[in-house]
Parts: C-alpha cells; sequence; structure tokens
C-alpha cells in the first residue's frame, strides 16, 4: 500500500511541474508582446505560380489571434486588390471561442468592386473568454481573378485594417474596454512559373563603420535554373564611392570545362564576366543559390550606391536563352536617420467640432537627403499624413495638421502623438515618434471644464455677454458658436445642453 501511495504522489508532482513550467513559459511571454491583442495572417504568405492554380481557381487564408483577454467581441476587416482577387465566402475557423455557444454574427460583408470584407461576432453569454494563446478566427476564401505577365508576377497586400471605420478591433466583457490589436498583414503574389535568379548577395551591405579604405566582398549568384551553359552580366556601381580590386570566378558544382572573360574598369564602374561551358562539361542545374563570381571592394570615400546587373544573360547548351530575373544589391556607408522633435497644438481644451492646429518639427538628422512620411494622432486615431520631400541634411521643417475634432467623443483627454515613417536603414528609429501633451475635448457649454454643464456656465456666458475680440470682457472659450461675439446665440447653446454631464 506504501508503494502504491508514494508512486501516486510522485505522478501528481509530475504533472504538476509539468502544468507549472509549460504555464510559466508560455503565457506571460505572449500577454507582455502583445498588450492590446494580436490579429495576424497564418500563413503570412500565400505565394502561387501558374503551374500550382488558375484563374477562377481559390485558396483559403486564416487569420489568428493572440493575448485577448476576456473577449466578448472581434470584428475583422481585410482589404486587397480587388482587381487581382475576389473574396467567395468566409467563415469560422473551428477553434473560435465566441461562435460555440449564443453568439451573433455580423457579415460576412463583401465588398469585390471596393476590395473589402467584414467580418464579426459578438458573444450573448455572460462572460467573456481568454484567448493567451494561438486561436483561430475566421478563413476568408479568394478566387485569382488575373493572370501574372510572361515571365512576371501580379502581387497583393492581404491588409488587416487598422484606420478609419470600419476596422479590426475587439472588446474585452468587464470592464467594457474596446482594444486595437497588433497586426500582420498577409500577401498573395502569382507568378508565371519559376524564373532562374541572378542576385547580388547580400542584397544589401548598410555599415557606417566601412570608411576608407575599408573592403567588402559580394557574390553574383544563380538559383532556380536548370541545363545552364553559360552566363554574361554587367556589375554597375559608384566610381567616385568604390573601386574594385578583384574578383574571382568560381567552379560551379565543380566543374571547370568554360572559358571565362572578363573585364574591370574602375573609372567608369562596372565588372564585367561571361563564361561558356564546353563539353564535356555537364549543364549546371540548381535550386540553391551557388556563387558564380566574388568580388572585392575597395571604400573610396562615404556615401550609397547600387550594385546594379545589366546586360545579363543565361544559356543552355544550344544556346538560346534562359529566362530570368535579376536581383540587384545595395552599399550604404552612411548614416540615415529622421527624427520628430516637436508636437505642439493650438489650444489644450476645445468643444466638439471645434478645430485644432497641429504643428510638427522634423529634422533630417542623417547623411542622405530624404523623402518620409509624417503621421499625426489623437491616442490611435490618424489625423492626417504629409509626405515631406527631399529633406537635406541637417534641415528641419515643421509641418502644420488640422485636426477637425467633430469624430473626438466628448470628456476625453486625448494623447497627441506624431509618426515619422522610418527610412530604408535608419539608425535610429526611437526618435521617430514623438508624444506630447494632451487636448481635452469639452462638452458644448462646459464652459469651466469641471464636466457638467449647469448655471456656473450660463452665468460665465452672461458675464461676458456682448463682448468681442479686444472688448475687456472677451474669452474666446465662451463664444460657442465662434462667430466672434458673445450673444444669445452662445446662451442658447449652453442652455440647450443644460444638465449634460459627463
Amino acid at each position: 500500500m506504501k508503494k502504491k501511495l508514494n508512486k501516486t504522489v510522485s505522478l501528481i508532482f509530475f504533472l504538476a511541474l509539468i502544468s507549472l513550467s509549460s504555464t510559466t513559459a508560455l503565457i506571460p511571454l505572449v500577454a507582455a508582446e502583445y498588450p492590446n491583442g494580436y490579429f495576424y495572417f497564418k500563413p503570412t504568405d500565400y505565394i502561387y505560380t501558374t503551374d500550382d492554380l488558375s484563374v477562377g481557381d481559390t485558396f483559403q487564408a486564416e487569420i489568428y489571434c493572440q493575448n485577448l483577454l476576456d473577449l466578448y467581441a472581434w470584428q475583422v476587416m481585410v482589404s486587397f486588390n480587388a482587381t487581382l482577387l475576389n473574396v467567395q465566402s468566409m467563415g469560422f475557423l473551428p477553434d473560435e471561442p465566441l461562435h460555440q455557444g449564443a453568439h451573433m454574427k455580423v457579415g460576412p460583408d463583401i465588398d469585390n468592386a471596393a476590395g473589402t470584407v467584414l467580418f464579426a461576432v459578438t458573444s450573448l453569454e455572460t462572460f467573456g473568454v481568454d484567448t493567451i494563446l494561438e486561436t483561430g478566427l475566421c478563413y476568408i476564401v479568394f478566387k485569382i481573378m488575373a493572370s501574372p505577365p510572361t515571365m512576371g508576377y501580379v502581387e497583393s497586400d492581404l491588409t488587416l485594417v487598422t484606420t478609419g471605420a470600419p476596422k479590426c478591433k475587439w472588446e474585452s466583457y468587464s470592464p467594457a474596454v474596446t482594444y486595437y490589436p497588433d497586426t500582420t498583414d498577409g500577401y498573395y503574389k502569382y507568378s508565371s512559373p519559376m524564373l532562374a535568379k541572378l542576385a547580388v548577395d547580400p542584397r544589401e551591405i548598410c555599415d557606417p563603420t566601412l570608411l576608407p579604405p575599408a573592403t567588402f566582398q559580394i557574390n553574383v549568384t544563380i538559383d532556380d535554373v536548370k541545363s545552364m551553359y553559360g552566363y554574361m552580366f554587367n556589375l554597375s556601381y559608384n566610381p567616385g564611392l568604390l573601386m574594385c580590386i578583384s574578383f574571382k570566378i568560381h567552379d560551379v558544382l565543380d566543374e571547370t570545362n568554360y572559358i571565362p572573360e572578363f573585364s574591370v574598369d574602375n573609372w567608369k564602374g562596372f565588372v564585367w564576366v561571361r563564361v561558356t561551358y564546353y563539353s564535356p562539361a555537364q549543364p549546371l542545374t540548381t535550386f540553391d543559390p551557388l556563387a558564380l563570381v566574388t568580388i572585392v571592394f575597395r571604400v573610396k570615400a562615404m556615401g550609397a550606391t547600387n550594385l546594379t546587373l545589366h546586360d545579363t544573360s543565361l544559356t543552355n547548351p544550344t544556346g538560346e536563352p534562359i529566362p530570368h530575373e535579376v536581383l540587384d544589391g545595395y552599399f550604404c556607408s552612411v548614416i540615415r536617420d529622421v527624427a520628430v522633435i516637436e508636437v505642439t497644438t493650438s489650444s489644450t481644451e476645445v468643444y466638439v467640432g471645434w478645430p485644432v492646429n497641429v504643428s510638427v518639427t522634423v529634422r533630417n538628422e542623417g547623411d542622405l537627403t530624404e523623402t518620409f512620411n509624417v503621421t499625426t494622432y489623437y491616442d490611435n486615431n490618424i489625423i492626417y499624413t504629409i509626405t515631406v520631400n527631399n529633406l537635406t541634411s541637417g534641415e528641419q521643417t515643421t509641418l502644420m495638421f488640422g485636426w477637425n475634432t467633430t469624430e473626438a467623443i466628448p470628456c476625453n483627454n486625448y494623447t497627441m502623438k506624431a509618426e515619422a515613417s522610418t527610412v530604408p536603414y535608419e539608425a535610429d528609429i526611437a526618435d521617430n515618434i514623438c508624444v506630447n501633451g494632451h487636448v481635452k475635448i469639452k462638452l458644448t457649454g462646459d464652459v469651466n471644464g469641471d464636466g457638467v454643464v449647469d448655471i456656473s456656465d450660463i452665468s460665465a456666458i452672461a458675464r461676458a455677454y456682448g463682448s468681442y475680440p479686444g472688448h475687456p470682457r472677451w474669452d474666446p472659450d465662451l463664444d460657442l458658436n465662434r462667430d466672434k461675439i458673445i450673444d444669445i446665440s452662445d446662451v442658447s447653446l449652453t442652455a440647450r445642453n443644460f444638465g449634460n454631464t459627463c
């Protein structure tokens, strides 16, 4: 009996240990990473060729979630390129938690002309559901509407919409709070049969520590090719920044029966290579990247340059061309950095519908002239986006944004924020966002801002009655209809809202 008891205790302890380790390893990690929840496509990419699917065929994309605590309702809004795809249907994934019990479904609302689809569900139970770990929400069945061009492809983002209305969101049960989750969009690509790839590898080298006369190397690689028996390329670069000091032609797949031809011109900035195989060489086939040529450059000056492949050719044993795509490279030895340095507002307290001017100052703190977008927000709601064109190194500019507060909610203090889009290879993205201050939206008639429209507000307007700009009793916050005079219209607006509270 004692032995049996010991085994039982050991088993319980072992199971408890497993439960504890799995709980502590998984739940806090996800919860901390996505405080507002997370909606995402899984898989992210939906990539097909004409060998896989034809126009009129369908594929299914799926949307999942994580870290929705006390979930009571959710809504998914997706946009897509309607010339390439149409939505045939949309529905719940098997592990979607709310449709198992009493629920109300909204949609799917499919608009294939505009390229949008909306789907939502709310529980009718008296509790919410936690979905901390990965949980399915819904699927979308897309129909392929257009063919890719010959030796090309078409593509579309499958965007989980996070701006405007309607958009992706979810709600908790108690308290009833609306959250706007982090998202990862999907991507659709439909191409002609797989093309061979002639590429610069690595595609991008951006390193401000590569000061003259430092050196670095790249490879020109081949991938996804069948029966190659010769190749040619011209690689161009900025000769003011780089100089080719050596290169090596590789024996690809240990094949040595070939004739190499090459030329380097560091005045004009190019490396030209042609390789022709001859019998008894076997045609080369590979579906993994292999280096054809290694090129070593010396840095002559700071700056950025494309490493461009052009006048390229791949041929088979009969001399016929092999269709292929070319992937260029990029070198950068300078710092790129844009920053939002100040956000100010024309007012800190306004009534619903009153305009607020938001002033945003941005600066180019990098070494290259930059073009980027600046977006202003009240809380997480977009006000407007302005493109800054060709801001030179060290220069700053101030942008003016007009916020129409018609859609703002009274009694709220909104956080004002501006964000600059990141430029390629940006050195510091922490300063791309600037948060500065709040704007309070007051109830119409609540002239003293205490959250209630009462006799104190009417009294304040009465004392300023008849005043106008420049008058000793003038107070612009009492001019509710903004007609530059405090009169019976302002008193009437306050009286009609008498008794309203936050």
